[in-house]
């Protein structure tokens, strides 16, 4: 069930729950409208069929709407009765802190209802209702969080913050086009009554210029002080300025603070603004790639958690957690905890309020606070140049994390030089130029990386003529003459190989033996030791999922089978993007492929056209096998579907690494770089000693990892040794399945009259030549031109090296 204000992904978690059950052989009921679905009884049997195409839709298809009969105990007792009926004692639902609420109110009455229900049905003399009520007396509630404010407790992010900070995002990076054109100010508006969320990674991820959030009332003179920031940014050269404001923000007093109010004082110090409310955009349209992943996360884990018998009778909400795990936590502790958040700044209690919303809130308003003036805070004494430089393919962020690299190191009284060129600047040394606060305005939103880069290690072989100390005695020199003090190198797999070789060489010249220098992960792959995510991948996932989704549409449209090549130098990509997109197989380089299970591959492909399905996606990382190439899959593809389906390649290539920054890209960009600054801040009475880590992500926390510990987890296929994905493989080839059983034999839901008539059976293929394939297998059927190329195919994995 779904109920409250709906949330992007929703749909996702919905299909998770029904798919994971039903794999477990579990019936599973769908609540249409919510709570009033439970009251008059809108309970509908699911099939595995009937969640098919829902990953890309927004909303949730099987609605929501307030229920006045919901809030009454005869009108929950009703729901009870209905509940009974159907044979329900498990009720998931996804929804906000009220949805989840009720959902609990229901379970402890749930022995009332269901003694009321027993007298009502001796009465009646209803055996069914009898039965029912005197087996299924216990009630179980297992939730899971939609809401667009993330503004529940205990979760790290909740179904649809994602999705609709980036329509903020993207907003407001279309806003500065027509600001700057008009040289105006924009006040954007955004949801949020009781958390600033939405509006504080808004504002960090776009760079906006002033920021209104209920967490920190703004002070008495705050419009002083805002006409004054504003009036000193055109001052400096800025030509447009962007406030953004949460609808519940207000002053110390606890007074309201309005987008009209803001407006209003701008005009009164002669500045031209315009209001923009985003309103409910921020929660249309189709859900981003992470909340369909995370959603699918949650939905899988709220199967395990409802069928343990450890779990009876209990209300648990499953969340991902600021570990980056998924848990079941109490659902009552969690929703008090929630609401005592809004009390607290209802009784103007902002410290406490802040620190319920967790550590990385506050790092974050902290960092804006501290690089949003138009001016950097005047220092008198330096404390010394650190080089910023990126190394390896581009990847986005990357100018993001330049930005808050360099806003933050001249706020801490550094100065920041560039490095130009990547490897090739840092060997010709020519190519350093120092950073200023207003350089970097505008770099938020920016894709590519306007300091350049290059791939490859520039110590590998070198060319001809030069050698490799040659090479380390120009960077040594480059380093001297710029009286370097650090260095913050932003890349990839590459530049972690050039940093790692110039480490074990460094004691042999002396300005390279005292350099720390620190890597700030950069891969669209997701393939760098010592975190768990890299910046750039999120990015890259979104374009393959955006990517893919158009391409369904067209398959759909022509019955079409597509194999698509996605880049990754590790199946990162590959796999989350098949999970996103509902792909139905995926191919890695992590899980080589085999005869066995490619013709059952072939084989479920072809009997999901035969049964309900009217495309498919099949997604390959470039990587995943030299044999299996993405024309050879799609030409055995072909040969197997007999004519039932047309099938067709796409290399999506490039565009994974363009475009500009996700919302999340931004933020961890945001937070690496920040603990960087700190880092060095701490070694500042260091930097006689050389050093070299890694600034990464490990379960939620920003860890430094050694040189040598970072050597040690890297592999000669260019990713790390310990994938921290690897395990939600065996979740997603259950949900890649044409039907809940892995033999291949049809449920309800490829047999019923309902799914017939969703799609037409294939004519290639009668039900009794489907039947027989289901005994026989794919290898039985092969004949004529299809025997030959497999036997082709035999031939060439006989004389290679799989």
């Amino acid at each position: 069930m779904t109920s409250g204000g709906d949330a992007q992904g929703m749909n996702a978690a919905v299909r998770a729950v029904v798919r994971m059950a039903m794999a477990q052989g579990v019936t599973v009921y769908g609540v249409e409208g919510g709570y009033s679905g439970l009251v008059f009884d809108r309970l509908r049997l699911l099939k595995w069929a009937d969640v098919g195409g829902v990953l890309q839709k927004g909303g949730t298809f099987l609605g929501t709407t307030r229920c006045q009969e919901f809030r009454t105990k005869e009108g929950r007792f009703q729901a009870a009765v209905n509940m009974l009926k159907a044979g329900v004692d498990t009720l998931v639902v996804i929804g906000g802190d009220g949805s989840l609420t009720g959902a609990h109110i229901l379970k402890t009455e749930w022995n009332d209802h269901v003694q009321a229900a027993i007298g009502m049905a001796t009465k009646n003399k209803d055996q069914v209702l009898l039965r029912a009520a005197t087996t299924k007396n216990v009630l179980t509630v297992v939730g899971m969080v939609g809401s667009i404010d993330n503004d529940f407790t205990g979760a790290e992010m909740t179904i649809g913050a994602d999705t609709a900070l980036t329509r903020i995002v993207d907003s407001v990076d279309c806003l500065a086009s027509t600001a700057d054109s008009h040289r105006r100010d924009f006040i954007v508006e955004v949801m949020g009554r009781n958390c600033g969320w939405l509006a504080l990674m808004g504002a960090c991820a776009t760079g906006a210029d002033w920021l209104f959030i209920p967490e920190f009332p703004v002070p008495d003179d705050w419009k002083q002080q805002l006409c004054g920031t504003l009036t000193g940014s055109y001052k400096v050269g800025r030509t447009y300025n962007i406030v953004i404001l949460a609808e519940g923000a207000r002053d110390r007093s606890g007074k309201p603070v309005t987008s009209t109010m803001v407006k209003d004082a701008l005009a009164e110090a002669g500045l031209d603004s315009r209001i923009t409310i985003l309103g409910h955009v921020q929660r249309g349209g189709s859900p981003r790639a992470f909340d369909r992943i995370m959603s699918t996360m949650l939905g899988a884990k709220a199967v395990e958690v409802a069928i343990d018998p450890e779990n009876r009778n209990k209300s648990l909400v499953v969340v991902l957690t600021e570990n980056n795990t998924i848990e079941a936590l109490s659902l009552t502790e969690c929703v008090r905890r929630t609401q005592n958040v809004a009390k607290l700044i209802e009784d103007h209690k902002y410290d406490e309020a802040v620190k319920e919303r967790g550590a990385v809130f506050e790092e974050l308003w902290q960092f804006y606070m501290r690089t949003h003036l138009p001016t950097a805070p005047k220092q008198t004494v330096s404390r010394g140049r650190i080089g910023i430089m990126h190394a390896g393919a581009v990847s986005p962020g990357m100018n993001t994390a330049v930005r808050a690299l360099t806003r933050s190191l001249l706020e801490r009284g550094y100065e920041p030089m560039a490095i130009n060129s990547g490897l090739d600047g840092l060997v010709c040394g020519e190519r350093l130029t120092p950073l200023t606060w207003t350089d970097v305005a505008n770099w938020s939103y920016l894709g590519g990386a306007l300091l350049s880069t290059r791939r490859g290690v520039a110590f590998e072989q070198g060319s001809q003529s030069v050698t490799r100390a040659a090479i380390l005695e120009c960077i040594a020199n480059t380093v001297a003459s710029a009286k370097l003090k650090g260095m913050v190198v932003v890349g990839g797999w590459d530049g972690y190989l050039a940093m790692l070789q110039l480490n074990k060489r460094r004691h042999k010249f002396p300005a390279l033996a005292k350099l720390p220098i620190i890597l700030v992960p950069a891969s669209i792959s997701n393939n760098l030791p010592g975190t768990d995510f890299s910046v750039g991948s999120d990015t890259a996932l979104n374009a393959i999922v955006s990517s893919v989704d158009k391409i369904k549409q067209s398959a759909m449209a022509t019955r079409r089978c597509f194999v698509v090549e996605v880049m990754g130098s590790c199946g990162y990509l590959a796999r989350f993007g098949g999970i996103a997109t509902g792909a139905e197989k995926c191919y890695l380089d992590e899980n080589p492929i085999d005869l066995v299970s490619l013709n059952q591959d072939l084989y479920e492909v072809s009997r999901g056209f035969e049964s309900y399905r009217k495309m498919a996606v099949v997604l390959r990382s470039e990587r995943s096998n030299k044999v299996f190439s993405t024309k050879f899959l799609a030409e055995l593809y072909a040969d197997y579907s007999q004519g039932a389906y047309d099938v067709r390649t796409a290399q999506l290539g490039h565009l994974q690494q363009g475009g500009s920054p996700s919302p999340m890209d931004r933020i961890l960009a945001i937070r690496l770089c920040q603990y960087v600054v700190d880092f060095f801040d701490k070694v500042q009475s260091q930097f006689e000693t050389g050093v070299l880590v890694c600034c990464g992500v490990r379960e939620g926390k920003v860890v430094f990892t050694p040189a040598e510990k970072m050597e040690t987890s890297m592999t000669r296929h260019r990713r790390p040794i310990d994938q921290w994905w690897m395990h939600w493989g065996t979740i997603a080839e259950v949900l890649e399945r044409s039907s809940p059983r892995p033999d291949g034999d049809d449920d309800q839901s490829s047999t019923s009259s309902d799914a017939a008539e969703q799609a037409p059976t294939s004519a290639c293929c009668s039900k009794a030549n489907a039947s027989s394939a289901a005994r026989k297998g794919p290898i039985a059927n092969l004949t004529g031109s299809r025997l030959k190329r497999s036997v082709s195919a035999l031939t060439i994995l006989a004389k290679g090296d799989h």
